[in-house]
């Protein structure tokens, strides 16, 4: 489980000025619409890292519930033995929404 707060910081992608990305938050989604597009998703890719470092990302089920990410697995899978050992994660929703990327640490149910 992952909680995130109720207005996390926004940021843009450091990108190379070429690809013309704003340098300001103007046109950044609101936490409200990514809140509601975290409730509809049902599958999440979720990126941890592997004991060796490098990384780990696979598509789960979830739900986003009052401000916390629920994601399926058990103590054999591997996202859940990564975040055991090393609590940085991204989650990303499923293709068909726009980019949505948060990044954060597991915290303990």
């Amino acid at each position: 489980m992952s909680t995130f707060p109720k207005e996390p910081k926004v940021s843009r992608p450091f990108i190379n000025d070429n690809y013309g990305i704003p340098k300001t938050l103007k046109g950044t989604l609101s936490w409200s619409y990514v809140v509601e597009r975290l409730e509809e998703a049902q599958n999440y890719w979720v990126a941890t890292v592997n004991p060796n470092n490098t990384p780990h990302v696979m598509p789960v089920w979830g739900a986003y519930v009052e401000g916390n990410l629920y994601i399926e697995g058990s103590p054999r899978t591997r996202n859940y033995r990564n975040l055991e050992i090393n609590p940085a994660v991204v989650i990303h929703l499923e293709p068909g929404y726009e980019a949505i990327i948060l990044e954060g640490g597991r915290t303990r149910s």
